[in-house]
């Protein structure tokens, strides 16, 4: 079978508005009711118009750009799996088979979300919680069903108003545990029953409306990709900072028309170098060597102000559902989060100019 995994990697600046290096709280884990599978079937054997083909004809995946081996999978929705990568729950099971791997930050180590459209694997591992960075990831996919462990009220509530729908810990035979593992790295699950579970809740089985990204012509002379590598120097970050004084600065920056070269002059200082945002001498050196003031942003930091704006905007944004970056907002409540296509946030420019005029 053929197998790819295309990793992402999603990161962004974590604001911690009370204490420096907070972690984000556990997802408590809960156990849905058992639930009796009916399996349904579709005909349907129409591609969806965002899928293109190869030159000898094959359709390709609107997640990953390769080839299609049964077109008709490319009808049903996208399901996504939350995958553990504990030390304790490596080797992993299945995500070899995924249509594509998104691997990102918790608590300090890593977790992968696996994306399966037109692949299922019978033996997919360990399954883990949800977490508020996830629906702003999955959106893209037209409302994906999301199988996770658990997650905390609030958390499943933020995931739910992005329009993905949640599976849990169903039971046998969709969801089972090992007994290999110990818990909570133990929770495996076979995608094609998951499916089943999804048509019984009556959760969409629409395919994405892509194309999610573009994929250019295939070089003759291209060789087939083992990996991708992003470089970031973790292993250089000894704590996870408050962010509040790095947004303060970008605020002190935005004045001189420097906004974007500040933030990112943070990325470059945190994710690369590894230095500490949240010290003021830091953010001192990043302001003057993009030609600021250095006494006047020493002053600036030590001085509190706008710290409480920045708390205000934290706030708002949070309210409006902003959990990722980028995130647009339009006439301050209509908002997209992620990259979005040029006719999409036409789309939403329409609507707030349309609720302007209606107000």
């Amino acid at each position: 079978m053929r197998t790819t995994i295309a990793r992402l990697v999603a990161l962004g600046l974590i604001l911690s508005a009370c204490t420096a290096g907070a972690a984000e709280p556990d997802a408590s884990t809960t156990t849905e009711p058992p639930t009796t599978i009916t399996s349904t079937s579709t005909t349907s054997t129409m591609i969806p118009p965002s899928s293109t083909t190869t030159g000898d004809g094959r359709v390709t995946s609107l997640i990953n750009g390769l080839p299609v081996d049964d077109p008709e999978l490319l009808n049903r929705r996208v399901l996504a799996v939350k995958i553990d990568n504990h030390p304790r729950a490596n080797p992993q099971s299945g995500i070899d088979q995924a249509d594509m791997i998104i691997e990102l930050r918790v608590e300090g180590i890593t977790r992968y979300i696996s994306i399966w459209h037109e692949s299922d694997s019978d033996f997919l591992g360990p399954m883990r919680s949800g977490r508020p960075t996830d629906p702003t990831l999955l959106a893209a996919f037209n409302e994906p069903t999301f199988a996770i462990s658990g997650a905390q009220a609030w958390v499943r509530s933020l995931i739910v108003s992005k329009g993905v729908k949640i599976v849990g810990e169903t039971g046998p035979p969709a969801t089972f545990r090992s007994p290999d593992r110990s818990a909570p790295h133990n929770l495996y699950v076979k995608t094609e029953l998951l499916r089943e579970v999804s048509d019984g809740r009556g959760y969409p089985d629409e395919p994405p409306t892509g194309p999610i990204w573009e994929f250019g012509p295939m070089s003759d002379l291209a060789e087939t990709a083992s990996s991708v590598e992003i470089d970031f120097s973790f292993e250089r970050i000894r704590r996870t900072p408050s962010s509040v004084n790095s947004h303060r600065l970008v605020r002190f920056a935005e004045g001189a028309g420097k906004a974007d070269a500040c933030m990112e002059a943070l990325f470059l200082a945190y994710f690369i170098n590894g230095h500490d945002i949240g010290e003021t001498d830091v953010l001192v050196d990043i302001g003057a060597n993009l030609g600021l003031d250095g006494d006047q942003l020493a002053a600036y930091l030590e001085s509190g102000a706008d710290i409480d704006f920045v708390y205000e905007e934290n706030a708002r944004a949070h309210r409006l559902g902003i959990n990722g970056v980028p995130s647009f907002v339009f006439d301050g409540s209509f908002v997209t989060s992620g990259a979005q296509e040029p006719p999409v946030l036409a789309r939403m420019i329409d609507a707030a100019e349309a609720a302007a005029d209606a107000a």
